[in-house]
């Protein structure tokens, strides 16, 4: 039960970004878009996603992606088990789930802004507090998009 307590209260920081910020250089971007890396482990890599509308409206998404098969290896059905339980749980959630050629499960959800934060913490407590060993390894590259 302490243990729980710590993984909890250790996800909870701050996601270390201003909101505005990331509104500035969306609107500034040429493809009208900015990326904000909030989190990336050996289970999880989670980010922001800001876009500037032709009308001045700003749009965020939130974005995790999990690896359900990366490379040959032999199969680890429990890991497997483990990352389509983390999507069944990102599904009911309400985010679109796409698989990508390389194994990855891109996950996403377009948020209200003060909701932002909040679902970023909650993301960080799910990961944190996941039994899996592991998900995957480190992806170190930006998402499919081709973020940085």
């Amino acid at each position: 039960m302490a243990t729980e307590k710590k993984r909890k209260a250790a996800a909870r920081k701050d996601i270390g970004i201003s909101l505005e910020s990331l509104e500035a250089k969306a609107a500034e971007s040429d493809l009208k878009e900015a990326y904000w890396l909030v989190s990336d482990g050996a289970d999880h890599r989670l980010g922001i996603v800001a876009t500037a509308g032709k009308d001045g409206a700003r749009t965020f998404s939130v974005e995790l992606l999990v690896c359900a098969l990366e490379g040959a290896a032999e199969l680890e059905l429990s890991t497997l088990e483990k990352a389509v339980n983390t999507a069944e749980k990102l599904k009911s959630r309400g985010y679109s789930l796409t698989q990508q050629d390389d194994g990855w499960i891109t996950c996403e959800k377009q948020l209200p802004r003060n909701d932002v934060a909040r679902e970023c913490e909650a993301l960080m407590i799910l990961a944190a507090t996941s039994k899996a060993r592991r998900f995957v390894s480190i992806k170190k590259e930006a998402s499919k998009r081709g973020r940085e």
